[in-house]
């Protein structure tokens, strides 16, 4: 098998994506692919992106050199349908291909290249939700790729954790300035971590990674909310997205507190105690329930063992990965196989 990863890696310059990157380097670790990420060029090309996709000229990428190896699979992975097109930064790619899938992050905006999605043979959405949606629309078969993390690379059990409660994107504006004005004061003790984390894009993205993962290690509880929670940042929808925020921040040790996706996943993708601790819509209740939460060492302890050892069975992007080949009637490769061994090893020693 011989596979090629198109990235939007070079374009987009969201924090949001970085999980996405992430994804995109395990798939080529795991089956020795190929990344391929074109730049763009447009006058005002934020704005383009943003409304009118269609006009970014994307740069072109020559085909990658034929390896031999059998079959050739270009998997695509875009953020919303109209991005489909960035296949167009490969001259002749569907010819230069057995197997073409794509990984759409947002499938339920607007879907705008017929003749492009005719030429994929397979799609893969985050969210079951949409999987009859875009089959319909398709004609195609269409399959779940569900939101996880590395989890074998990031998992951390440590108890020292100096950061009481930490959050990134987003969250309800009042409560993030309560916990700014209460726990960050002179005469607090306790230390609320807030969106250290800019933007980057290209290579730089990966250095904020760094820094992303060392903090939520030292966090007791992150702040978790689902995307239709009204915050600072404006989204394109009112869609419930369970998104892989939650399983980095219980990869990375933390116990998730907030307001829980109501998507239909959710339900059985974080099901057991403490996945998620629901938090009051009163600011002053929720802060009280935080303090608390940080403060029960015993709670904090169980609530990660349990987590980590159900991340290490089911929600390691390496799960993902697999489901994604045998859904396109694809070898496992060997080192994907030794990965998934060292999962279920691990998971089994966390009792969880």
């Amino acid at each position: 098998m011989d596979i090629c990863i198109l990235s939007e890696r070079n374009i987009l310059g969201s924090p949001g994506w970085q999980p996405i990157y992430e994804f995109e380097d395990l798939l080529a670790d795991m089956t020795e692919g190929r990344i391929l990420a074109p730049g763009a060029h447009a006058p005002m090309l934020g704005r383009f992106i943003r409304h009118r996709r269609r006009q970014v000229v994307f740069d072109r990428l020559p085909l990658p050199v034929d390896t031999g190896a059998t079959p050739k699979v270009l998997f695509v992975v875009v953020h919303n349908p109209t991005a489909l097109r960035v296949v167009t930064a490969l001259p002749g790619w569907r010819a230069a291909f057995d197997v073409v899938a794509a990984f759409v992050i947002e499938p339920f905006l607007v879907w705008t290249w017929p003749k492009i999605e005719a030429d994929i043979d397979h799609f893969f959405v985050p969210n079951a939700e949409d999987i009859e949606p875009v089959r319909a629309r398709t004609k195609k078969p269409v399959s779940l790729l569900a939101s996880a993390t590395d989890v074998l690379t990031h998992a951390d059990p440590g108890v020292d954790r100096a950061i009481d409660v930490v959050s990134y994107g987003r969250m309800p504006e009042g409560l993030r300035r309560s916990l700014q004005s209460r726990f960050n004061d002179s005469s607090s003790d306790r230390i609320y971590l807030h969106s250290p984390f800019g933007i980057g894009k290209g290579e730089g993205w990966q250095l904020e990674r760094r820094l992303f993962w060392k903090l939520l290690k030292i966090s007791k509880v992150a702040l978790c909310f689902d995307t239709t929670v009204p915050g600072a940042r404006t989204m394109p929808h009112k869609q419930s997205l369970l998104t892989p925020r939650w399983f980095e921040c219980l990869a990375a040790g933390c116990v998730t507190a907030g307001l829980r996706p109501t998507e239909s996943l959710t339900p059985q993708m974080l099901d057991w105690e403490d996945a998620i601790v629901d938090l009051s819509g009163d600011n002053d209740k929720a802060m009280a329930q935080i303090a608390d939460l940080a403060d029960d060492t015993d709670r904090l302890n169980m609530a990660r063992r349990r987590s980590l050892g159900h991340l290490l069975r089911r929600h390691d992007w390496r799960h993902r990965i697999a489901d994604a080949l045998e859904a396109l009637s694809l070898p496992v490769p060997p080192k994907l196989q030794a990965d998934l061994v060292r999962l279920k090893e691990r998971a089994d020693r966390c009792h969880g």
